[in-house]
């Protein structure tokens, strides 16, 4: 498929080599953490794979973040923000981005998130999604709670608002669920499989 130039469904993206479906990021690129309704399999994913970005890993971040639940949506999304004490390692994604795509990507990101530099848990430094701290002021401070857990609470409660205490999870997951717990993680050497 590579050989005849095709390229991935309607996005016109070219197929990525086999061998590097799942490396380090190329000259070309800017690696993005991503935390919340952008990771894979979440509602906001898109935005990364319409601009032909390519998953890299599940990580976490250094231990002196707080994540927060933002007011307003659908989609909630969540805030991350660095602290000097009281903080805790977040689980994230890193993605591979075109570096022409940079730009595009980051008009599409509205106040009070932006795109700052991470720290990742061995040391290494990455642009990724950052929250103003004053947003955080009348927000839901999610930090303590497994990720996965503070998900399928949110599911849950948007399928009572709904009124349809029938709606399978999984439904309710792919509109409403924004954050969770990455369920790939490549430090045993596995791929990662997108949705």
């Amino acid at each position: 498929q590579q050989q005849s130039g095709a390229t991935m469904g309607a996005t016109g993206c070219a197929l990525p080599e086999m061998s590097a479906r799942h490396s380090k990021v190329r000259e070309n690129e800017i690696a993005v953490a991503v935390v919340g309704a952008h990771m894979s399999g979440l509602p906001l994913n898109h935005e990364l794979t319409r601009l032909c970005a390519r998953f890299l890993q599940a990580d976490i971040t250094s231990n002196d973040y707080r994540l927060f639940s933002l007011p307003g949506g659908p989609p909630t999304r969540p805030g991350l923000i660095r602290v000097e004490e009281g903080g805790a390692s977040i689980d994230i994604e890193v993605w591979a981005l075109p570096s022409p795509a940079f730009g595009t990507f980051m008009a599409g990101i509205p106040q009070p998130l932006g795109i700052g530099t991470l720290t990742l848990a061995d040391g290494t430094h990455v642009k990724g999604f950052m929250c103003e701290q004053c947003a955080t002021k009348d927000a839901e401070d999610v930090t303590p709670q497994e990720v996965r857990q503070y998900a399928d609470r949110h599911v849950r409660y948007q399928a009572h608002l709904l009124g349809n205490k029938d709606r399978t999870v999984k439904g309710a997951v792919s509109q409403q669920t924004l954050l969770r717990r990455p369920a790939h993680n490549n430090s045993d050497g596995s791929d990662h499989s997108d949705p």
